[in-house]
């Protein structure tokens, strides 16, 4: 791995997504725990950055500064991730590390035409750029490689914003390896049940589970 290379994990306070996403706090917490413990097998060095919104300066303009923080430490590359993601794997970060070697912007396009993770190199961050970023709207992945020439798109994956998006996992084509994180995911959110066969996943609607009605005995 490229040691000019660094992950921004840029998210915010739970209490903050919590009400942004309408997630419960264990979904939050296990999102938070799977993103960290991932990126820390990358071997690149991770910066933390809770984003707490500030009054007067727009979510544009930290992540300008979060992103602008981590290359003053002398990085050439930063590739940013969020929390929302449970597609996200090891090889994902490692193929934008890889990519940043030889393009000046790495996407992930998410399935509404944002992003889970953008890889950005040095030479195009500016701060007009990072301003002109249309966050939470369908245009932020077209907007963020206008004008760049060398951009690499990686998978389309799903994300999450919302708890009302988590039944659209039922038309997702699950990668194998993720089957237990989105296991774990749903059972944060409901205690669901789930039927694994022939390595897909199901999900089946809530119901209440009751014991067998009592039979008497003539």
């Amino acid at each position: 791995m490229s040691e000019k290379t660094a992950i921004l994990f840029f998210h915010r306070a739970e209490s903050e997504e919590k009400k942004h996403k309408s997630f419960r706090a264990s979904v939050v917490t296990f999102l938070n725990s799977r993103t960290r413990k991932l990126i820390s097998r990358s071997g690149l060095p991770v910066f933390d950055h809770i984003d707490f919104t500030i009054e007067n300066i727009s979510l544009q303009e930290r992540f300008y500064l979060a992103v602008n923080s981590t290359f003053e430490k002398g990085f050439e590359h930063v590739i940013v991730v969020g929390n929302d993601c449970p597609q996200l794997q090891l090889g994902d970060i490692q193929k934008a590390s890889a990519q940043l070697e030889v393009n000046d912007l790495v996407i992930g396009p998410d399935w509404r035409g944002g992003t889970y993770l953008l890889g950005i190199s040095r030479n195009i961050f500016t701060k007009e750029w990072a301003l002109s970023l249309p966050w939470h709207t369908n245009r932020f992945a077209e907007v963020a490689s206008a004008g760049i020439e060398n951009v690499c798109y990686m998978d389309k994956l799903i994300d999450f914003n919302y708890s009302t998006e988590l039944p659209s996992i039922k038309k997702i084509k699950f990668r194998r390896s993720l089957l237990q994180a989105f296991i774990q995911l749903f059972i944060c959110f409901e205690n669901s049940v789930f039927k694994i066969i022939d390595s897909s996943i199901s999900v089946i609607e809530l119901k209440q589970l009751r014991a067998p009605p009592a039979h008497s005995h003539l």
